[in-house]
């Protein structure tokens, strides 16, 4: 894969793997080094054949051994590196010399898939669950656990740790042949699952510690456990799920370590010897109270467990638990009672603050020696008192503190709240959010070791204090201070000697950077070491902070420039209303500002910004909403440094202004994105600016007059009405000979993506190298025709880097001249039958082609071909060797597929026929590879052609993987947000069919589709409209249009709803309804709208309305009237009309789905009941008795769920909105839908 040919990594040289074995043979030995031990390193080196990792790993293992017989000892344990063992014996070797806890520590890694992140604090906790690390007096476990890491990573057992601003180790990784050591060590007792088991295979019931990355389902599990016992100690159930965890729970009474995102299925009577227990992110709205009979529990964590409300009431009996995780619980309401009675704990991540008598207050935290972090929420509710009973400033290891009051919250007592809050002074982070105090605490700048402040929504806040007091403070985000106005006040202001990163954002009336009575010095750097800055949402802002005299750090000895931030690498500045300058006073003699190790630059919506600093190392540059003039600016002042440029440019009828640009400079512009810059299409300036770009690989234009071309490696086009795709009549025979010679325009393009083009009518021949083709919503192409030689292009050649009817450029050397590719408008009259040459296509996408008939000759050399909502397609062919993955979607057109000997469809892997109505069967070869694919569907009707042979497919969204850089024209209008469909008729009508095609396949009740089929109708969506839907939204739009439907439905009475027999089309008769509510006929078709895609609810969920001529037994139409006739009086005998007895001809039941008050059997019915009748009736009796007593006994417990959804939605009692919810689930099935649905929005609808 990719573009550039891959090379062979060569050995080290042995003076190198020689350094590498001293450093860590003699990195801890204090005396002097032995000269025979360093004459030795040269025969330790020669055993490592040039590897690194080896070199490390013999280096640790004798970084303990001191003599030379030691050293010898090694060495004879030691082979040389090899061909065929490679470094793995001395990768043993240095395994088997760790002592035994720590072998079993490592072994233990086994258990994850090769190169999975591995979070360092989780895995520490799980070698306690499993009690690898042994216990000492006074040392507590974790602490152990940690050096253990230390000395595995030294020794590289462990690599790419990764470190959080505060120096922690976070995340780590294991070397892919490290991981072959753990795993021969260990055998068959660690395994991880990350690919899908099939019905043959078996779970490994023999691991004792397990890694699932995919969801086990329940017939897989069930033929495991009767094969054997489970002995599963470890289960780390990592974005997956097991079918049935309440059944397994019985099988899992060794576990130590679990964890899951179904917890509400746990249970802990069978999980006596559980000590760790992870259900973070899983959608549990309460623990289970029997979970404090987990006695033995270290480590519970609930983080970001956003429907959790609340925590067992017992949890003070769980005295071994030492971590519990509780951030991101945005729902839990207080802490369970007398939580100070675990002692043992040492971490508790967020403390929710209750009200009453049934939860802790903060004197719970007095006892507890917390470390780490901890959040403080609800602070509203804690008095001066009770903030000092929490002593925090007695908890030494604590690392981060937030402090959080609800923003609607009293501001009275927050000052005095604050003042109690006091943590000790090394702690590493303070964040306040939604403080009343005008002012911070006192204890604040004593912090001398605080690396981190945020204040957010503290609105009363008006003057901060000397944070430059704060040593070792690196990071400060300042956002929502609304009364916030200058940032530095209380004296003059010094340098922050360590802040790297400052973010302020959303402060409307800051304007300044220190107080107007103080004064900076004129050398004074206030920001030395920042390394990128944040402004956002700051409208009075004008300018960056006075720019001080610094040396350059590269040009000529004793250069200087001025520089406000001489460290910052990254800036982003947005929605500045006022912000035009670089620095808040202008530089002596003009002197620019300078930004000398500038890297990154984003700047969004500041419209009075004309000019940009200096900056030699800038390589990325995104501008958005800013002036054409300024961009241009950009673009030739960063010439030599950009490799990335992307511009969003407004005022297309600003004039251009010449810019020199010295011609020499050669750009190392790799990627550049525009959006109506007409500018840079114009004038000589941005000529010479263009033919800098000779490194140019990406290029997007949308709403610009040209396109140039440089060397281009994907092109996408997309809006451009215009284009045809066909050479122009007049086109000179010298052009043609041009493209002859050279083959093509575009020597080195290899995708080409077509979006959008109304009037194309033919593929453009750009390039012999495309290996990618997409082409969508191209409704005036007919054909497509790969052919064997290529004639003429649809695109022309000039030397000249303008649009067409610009004036051209001087004449310059042929070698420096960039090429121009113009698409001009060309007639249909001037269309022919020339053929696609792409003899190196791997990947075709044709979507959404309404006018697309044919698909010729496809070529050989065409790996994926994806076809959808083609509908006048009717024939494909060709012979396609190399196919690998067919998926034809929504041609119903469509006759045949290519046919031929055996070997056409001899590499297919994916196949996927839906919705292919004219498809009556399978070609011979193709039926004949069906037994040997990977994944396939097919349509019922070939299902039912080829039985035996289908399986149920979750289906790959592997969409056609494109080379990263693009090419787009657009018109500007619609350049934004046009990438994906849009939920409408067509993809309603899509997702429907889906749902059909589950429910005949799996047989499906009406309106319960099984989680399982939900994956199946997710993925094929998602593949074919690109919407990027998840499950549950896809859900909540069935539950919305169920709901809809059904409200229709029932209104038959009330409506005349009903199919008409002349039209067969469901509709409601608004005669009907207005003769009775003296409505208008067009009030009432708005008030009973249809609802979308009726016909196909209707296949679905059954209950189809009957004809209207049929209607007679509420007193309805009569079948020789119209609905215009209808009498004032008809409505009144929908109440007036008795109801029959029900007895077994007529039941409930068959009234609602007949949609009559009385039965269709009554004495109005001309038809006798059958026997058969009567047998259906007394059975639905029978069920409708049945359903009855069970749904007696859920309505009130589901009516005050009902009662409770709109008062978390923020409405009360008193609100319409309430009312109308109360109403509406009256009905069952309303009620069912409604809280069926997750979000808010949906419950509105």
């Amino acid at each position: 894969m990719g573009t550039i040919e891959a090379h062979k990594i060569k050995h080290l040289e042995e003076s190198y793997i020689e350094k590498i074995i001293k450093k860590e043979a003699f990195s801890v030995q204090a005396q002097k080094h032995d000269d025979q031990l360093l004459n030795m390193v040269g025969d330790v080196a020669r055993r490592c054949s040039g590897s690194p990792l080896a070199a490390t790993a013999l280096g640790s293992v004798l970084r303990t051994k001191n003599t030379v017989q030691e050293w010898e000892a090694v060495l004879n344990r030691s082979t040389i590196c090899d061909d065929e063992n490679g470094i793995l014996p001395v990768l043993k070797l240095s395994y088997n010399c760790l002592p035994p806890h720590m072998r079993q520590c490592f072994a233990f890694c086994a258990m994850f898939p090769k190169d999975h992140e591995i979070d360092v604090e989780m895995l520490i906790r799980l070698w306690m669950a499993n009690s690898f690390i042994s216990e000492q007096k006074r040392v507590c476990p974790e602490y152990i656990g940690k050096q253990i890491f230390n000395e595995l990573s030294q020794r590289s057992f462990f690599q790419e740790v990764q470190q959080d601003k505060f120096y922690r180790q976070i995340t780590c990784k294991i070397h892919d042949l490290m991981h072959d050591v753990a795993q021969d060590s260990m055998g068959k007792e660690c395994a991880a699952i990350d690919t899908k088991l099939s019905q043959g295979e078996d779970f490994p019931y023999s691991a004792r510690h397990l890694f699932l990355s995919v969801d086990i389902e329940e017939n897989v599990l069930n033929a495991s456990i009767e094969k054997g016992s489970l002995a599963i100690q470890t289960l780390i159930c990592d974005r997956s799920e097991i079918a049935d965890v309440q059944k397994l729970s019985k099988y899992l009474r060794p576990v130590r370590a679990l964890k899951t995102r179904q917890g509400r299925f746990l249970k802990p009577k069978y999980l006596h010897h559980l000590r760790y227990l992870d259900l973070s992110t899983s959608d549990i709205v309460a623990l289970p109270e029997d979970i404090t009979i987990l006695y033995h529990l270290q480590t519970l964590n609930l983080s970001y467990c956003t429907r959790l409300e609340q925590l067992p009431k017992a949890m003070k009996y769980m005295s071994a638990l030492r971590h519990l995780y509780t951030h991101g619980c945005d729902m839990l309401t207080s802490m369970p009672p007398n939580l100070g009675h675990l002692t043992s704990l040492q971490t508790l991540t967020c403390f929710v603050l209750g009200t009453g008598s049934g939860c802790s207050n903060m004197e719970a935290l007095k006892n507890l020696d917390l470390g780490g972090q901890l959040e403080l929420r609800k602070l509203e509710n804690v008095t001066g008192a009770n903030a000092k009973a929490a002593k925090l400033w007695d908890k030494k290891r604590l690392e981060e503190l937030t402090l959080r009051w609800s923003d609607d919250s009293e501001k009275e007592a927050h000052k005095e709240v604050l003042e109690g809050l006091r943590p000790h002074d090394g702690l590493k982070a303070l964040r306040m959010y939604c403080c009343s105090c005008s002012g911070i605490p006192t204890w604040m700048l004593e912090l001398q070791g605080m690396v981190e402040l945020k204040l957010q929504d503290c609105q009363n806040l008006e003057k901060l204090p000397a944070l430059w007091q704060l040593p070792s403070l690196q990071f400060l985000y300042l956002c929502s201070l609304q009364n916030l106005h200058c940032l530095f006040s209380g004296g003059a202001p010094s340098k922050f000697q360590k802040l790297k990163m400052m973010s302020l954002e959303d402060m409307p009336n800051f304007e300044m950077w220190w107080d107007r009575n103080e004064v900076q010095g004129e050398e004074q750097i206030l920001f030395p070491e920042v390394e990128n800055l944040w402004i956002v949402l700051c409208e009075k802002l004008i300018a960056l902070p006075k720019a001080s005299v610094i040396k350059k750090s590269s040009g000529r000895d004793g250069a200087e420039c001025r520089s406000p931030f001489p460290a910052l690498k990254g800036m982003y500045l947005s929605d500045l209303d006022k912000f035009h300058r670089w620095e808040a006073v202008q530089g002596s003699l003009g002197e620019q500002v300078t930004f000398p190790s500038l890297e990154e630059l984003q700047v969004i919506g500041c419209p009075e910004l004309t000019t940009f600093p200096e900056a030699p190392k800038l390589r990325k540059v995104y501008l958005y909403n800013c002036r054409q003039q300024a961009s241009l600016q950009a673009g030739s002042r960063y010439i030599t440094s950009l490799s990335s440029l992307e511009v969003w440019a407004t005022n297309k009828e600003e004039n251009s202004t010449e810019l020199e640009v010295v011609r020499e400079h050669k750009s190392p512009l790799g990627d550049l994105r525009l959006t109506g810059c007409d500018l840079f299409f114009s004038g000589s300036s941005a000529l010479a600016l263009w033919k800098c770009f000779g490194q140019l690989a990406t290029l997007k234009i949308a709403a610009c007059d040209a396109l140039v071309h440089v060397s281009l490696r994907t092109l996408e086009i997309r809006k451009c009405n215009k284009l045809t795709g066909l050479t122009e009549d007049e086109a000179s025979h010298e052009q043609s000979a041009l493209v002859q010679r050279s083959g093509t325009l575009l020597p080195r393009l290899e995708s080409l993506v077509i979006r959008g083009c109304d009037s194309l009518v033919q593929v453009p021949n750009l390039s012999r190298s495309l290996k990618t083709l997409l082409v969508w919503e191209c409704k005036s192409l007919k054909s497509i025709a790969f052919g064997e030689q290529q004639d003429t292009t649809g695109l022309e050649t000039s030397s000249s880097l303008m649009a067409a009817g610009s004036s051209s450029s001087s004449n310059e050397d042929e070698s420096t001249v960039s090429t121009a590719v113009v698409l001009k408008p060309v007639s249909s009259s001037s269309a022919s039958s020339n053929h696609c040459f792409f003899p190196c296509l791997e990947s075709l996408e044709i979507y959404n082609c309404g006018g697309l008939t044919e698909v010729a000759n496809l070529p050989p050399s065409i790996k994926t071909l994806k076809i959808s909502f083609c509908g006048s397609l009717v024939s494909l062919s060709g012979e396609v060797p190399s196919l690998e993955q067919l998926n034809v979607w929504s041609c119903r057109s469509l006759q045949s597929l290519p046919n031929g000997p055996q070997r056409v469809y001899s590499s297919l892997r994916v196949l996927s026929i839906v919705f292919c109505d004219g498809i009556k069967q399978l070609p011979p070869s193709l039926q004949q590879r069906l037994d040997h694919l990977e994944e396939k569907t097919l349509d019922p009707h070939l299902l039912q052609e080829n039985s035996g042979m289908f399986h149920p497919l979750v289906l790959n969204a592997a969409h056609t993987s494109s080379v990263v850089d693009f090419v787009v024209l657009s018109t500007c209008s619609q350049a934004m947000n046009r990438d994906r469909a849009s939920w409408n008729d067509r993809t309603c009508s899509l997702f429907l069919e889906l749902i059909t095609q589950q429910k005949n396949l799996c047989h499906w009740g009406n309106n319960i589709p099984t989680p399982i089929r939900w994956t199946n109708v997710h993925r094929a969506f998602n593949e074919a409209t690109r919407l990027g839907y998840n499950k549950k939204q896809l859900q909540n739009k069935y539950n919305e249009l169920k709901m809809a439907y059904f409200n229709w439905r029932d209104s038959q009475i009330h409506t005349g709803l009903g199919r008409d027999p002349h039209t067969g089309e469901v509709t409601v008769d608004p005669g009907w309804y207005a003769a009775g509510t003296g409505e208008s006929s067009q009030t009432a078709r708005e008030r009973f709208r249809r609802p979308q895609c009726c016909e196909k609810l209707i296949l679905i969920l059954g209950r189809t309305p009957r004809d209207r001529g049929e209607l007679v037994s509420a007193g309805g139409h009569q079948p020789d009237r119209t609905p215009s006739s209808v009498s004032p009086q008809t409505p009144q005998a929908l109440s007036n009309e008795p109801v029959q007895p029900r007895s077994v001809g007529q039941s409930s039941k068959r009234v609602t789905r007949d949609h009559s008050v009385n039965s269709p059997r009554s004495k109005k019915s001309s038809r006798t009941p059958t026997l058969d009748d009567c047998l259906d009736d007394l059975s639905d009796i029978i069920r409708d008795t049945r359903a009855h007593k069970a749904h007696q006994a859920t309505d009130a417990e589901e009516m005050a769920q009902v009662n409770q959804i709109p008062k978390q939605d923020g409405y009360s009692e008193s609100d319409v909105v309430f009312a109308q919810a109360l109403n509406l689930c009256n009905n069952r099935l309303c009620r069912r839908a409604f809280l069926d649905l997750e979000t808010k929005e949906g419950r509105l609808n």
